[in-house]
């Protein structure tokens, strides 16, 4: 059985919105976007040689104003400023509820999961791992959508109380948010054909992790992200079958980079990091296609998107100077959004 997989270069017209509601953000926000950093400034904080001097370096550019007294002794907090700001600027000039509902499901799914793993925690052996980051901010969602999501947290947490583990939340509330996502966009080309890709990406690199790092998962057919465009069957397959197999599918695909990154994971210095990084550079290449778009939402999810990106750049680059990487290796991890 053959699947219409996309190959490289694929290029599907997309139907764009062109609403003319979103004019006076969309000025703003391309003003803005030119603070967005760029290769240089990730180069510069790559090379810093530990986290005081990555820190340093990073209060010298926009950041600073994220900066004080207290994230001094919680660095993390700067990028959580960043994240809230990001959001609250995008909202305000989401002009219509669908687009606002699927701007504020991340965070409304990141609010449950702190709650669920404390209640986990309160019935479990596992005392620490209820706790998590703070609250970024407040949001409400449409009445359908908060009781469709009401229904996966009891699942989560029963399954998650079954197994006394907390990561089942992670899971199930990982899945749900494309899974919503994908619902909430339908009839926007746009942002819906960007969670199809998300939905292929999560479930290839979660294939790759099965079968090349030796993890291991039940229920993989209940841990597949439904309505991307590989299909589930393809998918299921594929975890029990060999290189040969993977190369029949996925060679000529857009996905094939990815792949090849995956198997070739294994005794790598960066592990897994190659595929992680790849996969958010199909993601920038998607979004980017309204780099030059004036009018609708589709310039506004940009923006949020490379915000995104960037704060994961932060992240990764803060991470592995904890960790004590070498330069070279903190560069591999960077995504460029200008790209």
């Amino acid at each position: 059985m053959s699947y219409p997989i996309p190959r490289p270069g694929f290029r599907e017209s997309i139907r764009w919105s062109e609403s003319t509601a979103y004019s006076f953000g969309i000025g703003r926000l391309k003003s803005l976007e030119l603070l967005f950093f760029d290769r240089n400034v990730y180069n510069k904080l790559v090379a810093t040689k530990d986290v005081s001097d990555f820190l340093r370096e990073l209060a010298e550019t926009r950041y600073q104003k994220f900066f004080d007294q207290e994230t001094r002794m919680n660095p993390a907090l700067v990028f959580s400023r960043a994240e809230i700001e990001a959001l609250e600027l995008c909202l305000e000039y989401a002009n219509e509820e669908w687009f606002q509902a699927l701007l504020s499901l991340p965070v409304y799914l990141l609010n449950l999961k702190v709650g669920l793993k404390r209640q986990l925690a309160s019935t479990s052996s596992r005392a620490g791992e209820g706790a998590m980051m703070a609250k970024l901010v407040v949001v409400k969602l449409p009445e359908d959508i908060e009781n469709k999501v009401s229904g996966i947290a009891v699942q989560a947490l029963t399954r998650a109380q079954e197994k006394n583990d907390p990561s089942v939340i992670d899971l199930s509330l990982d899945r749900a948010e494309v899974e919503l996502a994908l619902g909430i966009s339908i009839g926007q080309d746009f942002a819906h054909r960007y969670y199809q890709l998300v939905a292929d990406l999560l479930n290839l690199r979660m294939l790759l992790r099965l079968k090349l790092l030796g993890e291991r998962m039940e229920e993989l057919d209940w841990a597949l992200i439904k309505g991307g465009n590989i299909p589930g069957e393809l998918l299921v397959s594929l975890a029990s079958g060999n290189q040969d197999e993977w190369r029949a599918v996925f060679s000529g695909t857009a996905f094939w980079d990815l792949i090849q990154a995956g198997f070739s994971s294994i005794g790598s210095k960066t592990g897994f990091a190659g595929v992680e990084r790849r996969s958010r550079a199909m993601l920038i290449s998607f979004v980017n296609r309204a780099r030059y778009i004036a009018l609708g939402y589709e310039p506004v999810f940009r923006f949020y998107l490379l915000w995104e990106n960037e704060l994961t750049n932060l992240r990764l680059i803060y991470g592995a100077k904890v960790a004590g990487l070498e330069p070279a290796v903190c560069q591999e991890l960077v995504v460029d959004g200008n790209a």
